[in-house]
């Protein structure tokens, strides 16, 4: 039979051993409830994370739109700035031709019928001074550059005007056929 003493021993052994046992239970459930706070925690950072990777995909998405807005304003802004630039060029060039036509116009000669003292209404006689000699019309006689001399006269009545013409104040000059 065993003694009181070899029993007690036991048993003071069993308690230090359960002591042990409990102490590294506690402290092993100490661990476990650090880990689930720290899988708690986690779990709140990766739904913070993927709020914000949310989030960021909006903005993408929302910067995408407008990049492909803003290509598409540019390429319609080129398109009519082209337009434009035909358009100016083609104005430029009108205004030069106009230019060019009012220079042309600036020597222009108006023929004003003239119908005599009385009335009379002959065929006028016009005269058309150019840089190889002087045409008259309705009949086409031309007399070249180098039979006319200044201070010459022409015999033929019939082929030169009786009168000279005007000068108007316009700067345009005006025959009066007689």
């Amino acid at each position: 039979m065993p003694s009181w003493r070899a029993v007690g021993s036991e048993e003071s052994a069993l308690e230090t051993e359960l002591r042990l046992v409990q102490a590294r239970l506690a402290k092993a459930a100490r661990r476990v409830e650090d880990e689930e706070g720290n899988v708690s925690k986690l779990r709140q950072q990766l739904q913070a994370e993927q709020a914000r990777l949310l989030q960021q995909q909006k903005s993408l998405e929302s910067a995408r739109k407008e990049a492909v807005q803003v290509t598409t304003r540019k390429t319609l802004t080129e398109q009519a700035k082209s337009k434009l630039v035909a358009e100016l060029l083609q104005l430029e060039q009108s205004l030069k031709d106009l230019q060019e036509a009012r220079k042309r116009d600036a020597n222009t000669w108006s023929v004003i019928p003239y119908f005599g003292k009385n009335g009379e209404s002959r065929r006028p006689l016009y005269v058309e001074c150019a840089a190889v000699g002087v045409l008259f019309h309705p009949d086409k006689l031309q007399l070249d550059g180098s039979s006319i001399r200044p201070g010459s006269e022409t015999n033929c009545s019939a082929e030169r005007p009786s009168r000279a013409g005007s000068w108007r104040p316009e700067g345009r000059k005006t025959l009066v056929p007689m």
